[in-house]
């Protein structure tokens, strides 16, 4: 949000203190238009841990992962599961002062629509890792259970064919050994 929220009955009226999408916020005098309340999800995991620690940062992260998880596994019988396509969906999520994530809607075909130089880069991304993923050669499984299944800025949080145990979330992208630069493919809005 451009402004901070308020339960103040005086705010009821101002529509920029609620949680409300870039189309109404980019009209708010205060909108920066470079970020556009927008952060890769590198940042914000970067933002926790320097503002509440390493282990919030994890179990933040290990959250999010979780409530996508249950999510999908929630509705794994209406999703049309065939092998020749693939749907990419958009989580949106809040997060409460105490670190919680809370679920507020899933797009499915999420718009590509970007509002700054950093989102249109951040979706160009994600669309080539996407289309990566959907037309890559098969790839061996990892060899041991440390190690995880990357592609591009994407990894494998949870495999149906490992007994259902969640993978760790890879390292941040800085300490992997590729140089593309990318960062994961997630954006959230700054309050």
């Amino acid at each position: 949000c451009v402004e901070q929220y308020s339960t103040d009955v005086a705010e009821i009226d101002n529509i920029f203190v609620h949680l409300t999408n870039v189309a109404i916020q980019k009209q708010a005098e205060d909108y920066n238009e470079q970020h556009g309340g927008k952060w890769a999800i590198s940042d914000l995991m970067l933002f926790t841990e320097s503002t509440r620690g390493k282990a919030a940062s994890d179990k933040l992260a290990s959250d999010m992962e979780q409530l996508i998880v249950h999510t999908l596994k929630a509705v794994q019988n209406v999703i049309v599961n065939d092998k020749h396509s693939f749907e990419m969906y958009g989580f949106d999520v809040l997060i409460d002062k105490d670190l919680r994530p809370w679920l507020l809607e899933v797009n499915a075909s999420p718009s590509m629509t970007t509002t700054t130089e950093d989102d249109r880069l951040l979706k160009l991304r994600l669309i080539n890792d996407a289309l990566n993923i959907a037309i890559s050669e098969k790839r061996a499984p990892p060899e041991g259970p440390d190690e995880e299944l990357v592609l591009g800025d994407f990894a494998c949080i949870f495999d149906e064919k490992t007994k259902h145990e969640k993978r760790p979330p890879p390292p941040p992208r800085e300490e992997r050994s590729s140089s593309r630069g990318h960062r994961r493919s997630t954006s959230f809005s700054r309050s």
